[in-house]
C-alpha cells in the first residue's frame, strides 16, 4: 500500500494538511510487494512514485513497473503500469 501525506511545519512541529491514496495499488485483498520504490518532488506541485509491483500467491502474475503522478494541490493523480514479463 502506498499513502502520500502532504505535511506542513506549523507551531514548531509538522502537521498532515491533506492524505491520499491510491486504489490502483492500495487492495487489502491483493498478495502484492512493492519493490525498488522511489519519489520524488518535480515544480513543487507533483509528487512521482515510481516502483516495481511483485504479486505472489492469487496474484502471482501480476508483475509490472509503476509510475504514479500526484498534483498535491488538487489530489488529481496518474497512475500507469507497464507489464513485466
Amino acid at each position: 500500500m502506498i499513502f502520500v501525506d502532504q505535511v506542513e511545519y506549523i507551531d514548531s512541529q509538522f502537521k498532515v494538511i491533506k492524505g491520499f491514496t491510491f486504489s490502483e495499488i492500495n487492495n487489502n485483498h491483493a498478495e502484492l510487494s512493492l519493490v525498488d520504490l522511489s519519489c520524488h518532488v518535480e515544480n513543487n506541485s507533483s509528487v512521482i512514485i515510481t516502483g516495481n509491483v511483485d504479486g505472489s500467491g492469487h496474484d502471482d502474475n501480476n508483475k509490472y513497473h509503476f509510475t504514479l503522478t500526484l498534483d498535491i494541490y488538487n489530489g488529481n493523480y496518474i497512475f500507469k503500469e507497464k507489464s513485466i514479463h
